[in-house]
């Protein structure tokens, strides 16, 4: 069985896998690129993804696992690290971009799409490490009740940074974006 708090890690790269792929496919390159949705996506990547679950592993999962003897400053730690850097930096490059995105220049289109697809690829990536990472440590550092203790100290410390109604929101925009690429994917389907 998986650690409890591991869990709750990978319910959180689900839902972000989910707001991934609608991103994906709402910016193929022969559409015209849906502004208000890019927004929305990026938003729910900053809040959800940096705010809320970067937080948990910077805040408290990096420290304990460090507190247990697992190096931070080198290995899959210190990788991880520098993906949050590396993705907050190709964010902040996208939100740049994005009023510029209203004019409707080619170039900004163009651009925007390919620091997009930058950002998505580095994030599956990451995801995709950290699960492993994760399942391999919650094998061998936590047992239930840490992973319960973790959930709590997140529970108290995450409350200061994004609201349980904001992060409720959030998930429903997650939700929204999974029922969308489900209906589009029936929708291809049927088209067969």
């Amino acid at each position: 069985m998986l650690n409890p708090f591991v869990a709750e890690l990978s319910e959180d790269h689900f839902q972000i896998e989910v707001v991934l792929d609608a991103l994906e496919r709402e910016l193929a390159p022969t559409l015209p690129i849906p502004e208000p949705f890019l927004s929305q996506a990026i938003q729910f990547l900053h809040e959800f993804g940096d705010e809320y679950h970067h937080f948990k592993e910077e805040e408290v999962f990096f420290p304990f696992l460090a507190s247990q003897g697992v190096r931070v400053e080198a290995g899959p730690i210190a990788r991880m690290l520098g993906d949050h850097a590396e993705l907050r930096r190709l964010l902040a490059g996208i939100v740049d971009l994005l009023p510029l995105l209203r004019k409707q220049e080619q170039r900004t289109a163009r651009a925007l799409r390919q620091l997009v697809s930058r950002y998505v690829r580095l994030l599956r990536n990451h995801i995709e490490e950290e699960e492993s990472m994760q399942y391999e440590l919650s094998q061998s550092l936590l047992n239930e009740d840490t992973g319960l203790m973790l959930s709590d100290i997140v529970g108290r410390r995450v409350a200061n940074r994004v609201s349980a109604a904001r992060l409720a929101e959030l998930r429903s925009f997650a939700a929204a974006c999974q029922q969308h690429v489900e209906l589009d994917e029936c929708y291809s389907l049927a088209k067969v």
